[in-house]
C-alpha cells in the first residue's frame, strides 16, 4: 500500500499510475446503460489502495484536478455542497450537482430515472445511520463496528439503475503517540471513475471524517482508501496523454 503525506502528491501518483500500468476494458456500461461511443473506452486498475495522513493541501488537490482534467466540479465548492445536501437534504434528491453543467448533464444521461429524481440519493442512505455510529463511537470509542454501509442487498438486482460507488465507511479510533486518540476512516468504493469523481470522492470522505471527528472530540486521522476498479474513460483522458 502506498502511504501519501499529503494530497497533491497522492492525486498525481494515483493518476500516473492508471494511465501508466492500467489495463484496456470491455465493459460497455456506465450505471447499467450500454455505451458504444469509442469515447467510453476504459483504462483500469483493479484493486487499488493507498493511505492518505495528511490534508492540509485538499483544496489545492481539487483545483490542480480541476485544471489539469478541465472539469467545472472538480473543486471545494461542490464537495461541501454535497455534505450541506446530506445534512440539511437528507431525505430528498441530490441537488449540488445542479450547480455544474458537467454534473447536470452527465445525471441526465446516467444517474436518474427522470431529470428531476435520482435511483437513490448518498443522502438519505447516510444521515439515517450518522446519529448511531456517533453513539457507538461515544460509547466504546476503540470500536471495529463502527462503519456506515451504503450498499443495500437489493443493489445487487439494480441492473440499469444507479447503484452506490462508494459502499462502506469504517471509522476506527486510536491511540498514537503524538497526536493522543485521532479517528480514521477507511473507504471502501467498488467503483471509481478517477477524472470526472476520484477528488471530489476523496474531498467528501475527508469532510465526513472531520465531521465525525469533531463530533466525538477527538483528533483527525489519516484515511485508507481501497477502490475495487479506479478506471477512466478515454473521452476525459487530457489531450496531451495517451494511453
Amino acid at each position: 500500500m502506498r502511504i501519501f503525506s499529503n494530497c497533491k502528491s497522492m492525486l498525481n501518483e494515483t493518476v500516473r499510475e492508471l494511465f501508466a500500468r492500467g489495463q484496456s476494458v470491455k465493459d460497455k456500461t456506465i450505471q447499467g446503460k450500454i455505451v458504444t461511443d469509442k469515447g467510453y473506452d476504459q483504462r483500469e486498475i483493479i484493486g487499488y489502495s493507498y493511505r492518505l495522513n495528511k490534508f492540509d493541501d485538499i483544496d489545492e488537490m481539487m483545483n490542480l484536478a480541476k485544471k489539469y482534467f478541465n472539469k467545472e466540479h472538480l473543486e471545494p465548492e461542490f464537495g461541501k455542497a454535497w455534505f450541506d445536501d446530506m445534512i440539511h437534504n437528507p431525505t430528498l434528491r441530490d441537488t449540488w450537482w445542479e450547480k455544474s453543467k458537467d454534473l447536470s448533464a452527465y445525471w441526465k444521461e446516467f444517474g436518474l430515472n427522470k431529470y428531476d429524481n435520482f435511483d437513490y440519493s448518498y443522502g438519505e442512505r447516510l444521515i439515517c445511520q450518522l446519529d448511531k455510529l456517533i453513539e457507538r463511537l461515544k460509547g466504546n470509542l476503540y470500536s471495529r463496528g463502527a462503519q456506515i454501509t451504503v450498499w443495500y442487498p437489493k443493489d445487487i438486482g439494480m441492473i440499469g439503475k444507479r447503484v452506490p460507488c462508494s459502499t462502506v465507511f469504517q471509522f476506527l479510533a486510536r491511540k498514537t503517540v503524538d497526536n493522543g486518540d485521532q479517528l480514521n476512516m477507511i473507504l471502501t468504493q467498488r467503483s471509481c471513475d478517477t477524472i470526472n469523481f476520484f477528488t471530489l470522492d476523496v474531498y467528501k470522505a475527508v469532510l465526513l471524517l472531520k465531521h465525525i471527528a469533531k463530533e466525538i472530540d477527538v483528533n483527525v486521522g489519516y484515511l485508507i482508501h481501497n477502490i475495487g476498479s479506479l478506471h477512466c474513460y478515454a473521452k476525459d483522458v487530457p489531450k496531451d496523454r495517451t494511453w
